[in-house]
């Protein structure tokens, strides 16, 4: 798992489309339908397939893919309250690659 942080508006969620486009076997969770129809319009080279809601996810939508996938996920700070459901506090988290987001992509 990477981790790419960085403040609004500054290309997180260019740098998981290219990111998605880079293999096959990818797939975009974001946290709203709103978002996911904003990314639909924004890249239409993008299989509208490939990106889910968290509210998919939750209700067991995503069930259908299969094979090797590797899920990216844009915004963890607001899918996360959805699926904790409330506030969340401080979190920690043991990883070899994180980094923070590139200022060019």
């Amino acid at each position: 798992m990477e981790i790419y942080q960085a403040g609004r508006q500054t290309g997180k969620t260019d740098h998981l489309i290219s990111w998605l486009k880079f293999k096959s076997n990818r797939v975009l969770v974001v946290h709203s339908a709103k978002e996911r129809a904003r990314i639909i319009k924004e890249y239409p080279d993008i299989d509208p397939v490939k990106i889910f809601t968290i509210e998919s996810v939750l209700s067991g939508r995503m069930r259908g893919v299969v094979g090797n996938v590797v899920i990216g996920v844009d915004n963890l700070d607001l899918i996360l309250p959805q699926i904790l459901g409330g506030s969340v506090g401080p979190v920690t988290m043991t990883d070899e690659n994180q980094r923070r987001m590139p200022n060019v992509i």
